[in-house]
């Protein structure tokens, strides 16, 4: 079960309204759109899926792609929606590259009605965390800046975070508790996309080859996200209620 298909698989039966903060290009709002018609929910005032996302050439693709679904700019950090607007707020892959957890989770729990529902993936740190590319990327990017040039869309926080679970539940205090968890994967893809960084921005200097060619890296990332891992897992999700 991949990410976004287990994200669905985890939504309360009664969920309605729905947020997916940080949709990057929309592909699983989507899905969750899809999955809320075959559950006989049709869209309306009281029944939508939006997508949230910082980026502007990611959401103009959302938008391009997403036939109609809202898809609004911003940032997780100050969410353009009022108090207790969604029953559920899916934050997948996003908390690792924010500044900090903080400001995010503290936007979450305002726009979650009450008892709502929080569903979040991070990397997981585990005995397999030191595989992460990105980081692994960084590191050399230091030792040899004139070979690996930085990528000014990652300039300020080029690194993941990982996560356990114990820390999730201390970011997360006494305003969400865990019910639900898996640790999936085993990273991996994070050779695949190590090789991919260093080919296309060292050698050929092109992000633009590496935003072509991370196709393949994230087709992995998605089909190695299938296997349950439990501690030696690469990937957290957790799924938490808004107390």
């Amino acid at each position: 079960m991949a990410r976004w298909t287990r994200a669905i698989a985890w939504l309360p039966a009664d969920a309605r309204r729905i947020l997916d903060d940080g949709a990057a290009f929309g592909f699983t709002t989507r899905r969750v759109e899809r999955a809320q018609q075959r559950r006989g929910a049709e869209p309306g005032r009281n029944r939508f899926v939006v997508g949230l996302e910082p980026d502007a050439a990611y959401v103009a693709r959302a938008r391009r792609d997403s036939r109609g679904l809202p898809i609004v700019r911003g940032g997780a950090a100050a969410l353009p929606f009022r108090d207790g607007a969604f029953d559920v707020v899916l934050l997948l892959d996003v908390l690792e590259h924010l500044p900090s957890e903080a400001p995010a989770l503290a936007e979450v729990w305002r726009v979650l009605a009450p008892h709502g529902t929080l569903i979040l993936s991070v990397p997981y740190r585990g005995p397999l965390a030191g595989a992460d590319s990105l980081n692994l990327y960084a590191a050399l990017r230091e030792r040899l800046p004139r070979l690996l040039p930085l990528d000014a869309t990652e300039q300020g926080h080029p690194c993941h975070r990982h996560y356990t679970i114990a820390q999730l539940r201390t970011h997360f205090g006494s305003h969400f508790r865990i019910d639900r968890v898996a640790r999936t994967g085993l990273g991996l893809a994070e050779p695949i996309n190590l090789l991919l960084l260093l080919l296309c921005r060292g050698l050929l200097r092109s992000d633009a080859a590496y935003r072509v060619l991370r196709w393949v890296y994230f087709t992995a990332y998605l089909l190695e996200d299938t296997l349950p891992a439990g501690r030696w897992g690469y990937h957290l999700m957790v799924r938490a209620r808004k107390l």
